[in-house]
């Protein structure tokens, strides 16, 4: 039995001659792994009737929408951190771009919410819900500028601007709860996805506080913020660092469709 220890936790019965299985995904794990890396459940030795397979068949999907999403996220605010004066039309692009890629991580994050909590990982449960909350409100907020910059206001630009200051700091707000309920609830999980939420984690952090000084800032010298050119380089890097970490978890979740079916 001492060579069975060694092999990757993905290898099936077929490679080893032991078997315990994820009654969510199916996947089959060598004997001595007591948790799905995947879903987090307990590993049982009885093999799961045959059936559907949300986990494997839409929580992948769903990253990869997610990852293209995020990949829009990280361009768009590269760009204007680089270039915060955009002409009417490239903001127009942008803000379409943008409102996509909140409505791909929403998707994302219901489809988590649905599938892939356990109802024992209430850390966990509490932060989806929350980055469900932040992202649908960061898409709210990015729909009703797209229509001031068509033309077409629902609501006056004043409020909107402290609302959309608001909703900038709740989304890296929202995603510290989501990632470091992941670290505490998915002890379990592989290096490489821990890795990438570690990663998102330190960047959501980052970029929560970046945009709590920002708003000080601007709450208190607005003119100052906007002559030192701060703004952009203080709320712009923290959010590519957080957007570039996220992606790679769902990278991560992407990949793992092979590890489950495997």
């Amino acid at each position: 039995m001492s060579n069975i220890s060694s092999p990757p936790a993905y290898l099936t019965v077929r490679d080893l001659g032991v078997e315990v299985y994820c009654r969510i995904c199916r996947g089959e794990y060598r004997e001595g792994i007591d948790e799905c890396p995947i879903c987090g459940e307990p590993l049982t030795n009885e093999f799961p009737t045959a059936g559907p397979n949300p986990v494997v068949e839409r929580l992948p999907a769903a990253a990869a929408l997610a990852m293209i999403g995020t990949v829009f996220t990280i361009l768009i605010r590269t760009a204007v951190t680089l270039n915060p004066s955009q002409s009417l039309t490239a903001a127009r692009v942008s803000t379409i771009l943008l409102l996509c890629s909140y409505a791909a991580i929403v998707v994302f994050f219901a489809v988590f919410v649905r599938e892939a909590v356990d109802r024992t990982q209430w850390r966990l449960k509490i932060g989806a819900w929350a980055a469900l909350a932040g992202c649908t409100s960061a898409a709210v907020i990015v729909a009703l500028n797209l229509l001031i910059l068509f033309d077409r206001p629902v609501v006056n630009s004043d409020p909107l601007g402290i609302a959309s200051s608001i909703v900038s700091t709740l989304v890296p707000l929202t995603s510290v709860l989501f990632f470091a309920g992941f670290l505490v609830d998915h002890r379990s999980a592989p290096t490489q996805v821990l890795t990438a939420v570690r990663f998102a984690l330190a960047g959501a952090i980052l970029s929560a506080a970046a945009h709590a000084v920002a708003g000080a800032l601007m709450g208190l010298s607005p003119e100052l913020l906007a002559q030192a050119g701060l703004l952009p380089a203080l709320v712009g890097y923290p959010i590519v660092l957080f957007a570039f970490g996220t992606w790679l978890y769902f990278l991560w979740l992407v990949r793992s469709r092979a590890i489950t079916t495997g």
